[in-house]
């Protein structure tokens, strides 16, 4: 059964989902696809990454700042370059 539902997107949306829609596709497929199926079904981390997320988080709003490190945003873009190639991230 397919439902018709009309829902408001803006004409800069509107105008990308036709570019990068394929004649073959819908609209359906392509939000699907892009948005609800990779939120949905994907992990973006580990057990192992999302628990020591969760303790860094529950230290950090305990007042336990111990783990964490600041950091200056000027080259964000150059830092995390330089990250991504130490295999860090």
């Amino acid at each position: 059964m397919i439902l018709n539902k009309s829902i408001k997107v803006s004409e800069k949306t509107y105008k990308l989902l036709t570019e990068i829609c394929p004649k073959n596709k819908s609209y359906n497929d392509i939000i699907y696809n892009a948005l609800i199926q990779q939120y949905t079904e994907e992990e973006y981390l580990t057990d192992e990454e999302a628990e020591y997320c969760n303790k860094i988080i529950d230290n950090i709003e305990k007042g336990n700042s111990t783990d964490t490190y600041s950091i200056d945003t000027a080259d964000l873009d150059k830092k995390l370059d330089d990250l991504e190639k130490q295999g860090v991230i």
